[in-house]
């Protein structure tokens, strides 16, 4: 699934005033707009990737307020590769979301066993890649994922 995309203003902040001054005011101004902040909080929330584009200061205020928005919601559990490879993939998919190292989602991925030492991994561009749990380990090392949907009641008790 590819990120959510929302663009911001290209000019930069006027001088004295702050960006998140900026969308405070606006989001006053207009229900509307404070609603669709509050929806893409909640996207947030679950894991969802969210791709921001416009002036650095004012896509760092947007994800500051987005911040504050996911922060309501419960929060997902984070994993790392290790702990993916150990769940009882089966035949549905598993939907992760990769995170940078400041826990801001970028992309989502779905995982799918599809033998003893192959998973299927559809990425954003919509290919399926088959890889090994080593190459899987050596690509995502470093990284870490949001679980989106926990595997079924019926694996957990099959790994019991």
């Amino acid at each position: 699934m590819k990120p959510h995309t929302m663009t911001v203003s290209d000019r930069p902040v006027p001088t004295g005033t702050s960006a998140l001054d900026l969308l405070r005011d606006k989001a006053r101004r207009s229900p509307a707009f404070c609603l669709r902040l509050k929806r893409l909080g909640l996207l947030i929330a679950h894991g969802r990737s969210v791709k921001l584009r416009g002036h650095p200061q004012r896509v760092a205020a947007l994800e500051t307020a987005l911040r504050g928005f996911a922060a309501r919601h419960p929060e997902r559990e984070v994993i790392t590769v290790g702990e993916l490879l150990a769940l009882p993939v089966s035949g549905s998919a598993l939907r992760v979301t990769l995170h940078r190292p400041d826990g801001w989602p970028v992309s989502e991925y779905h995982v799918t066993r599809t033998g003893d030492q192959l998973f299927a991994v559809r990425c954003i561009d919509g290919v399926t890649r088959h890889l090994s749990p080593e190459t899987l380990k050596a690509l995502f090392a470093h990284s870490l994922f949001t679980l989106r949907v926990a595997p079924s009641s019926q694996a957990h008790s099959q790994a019991a």
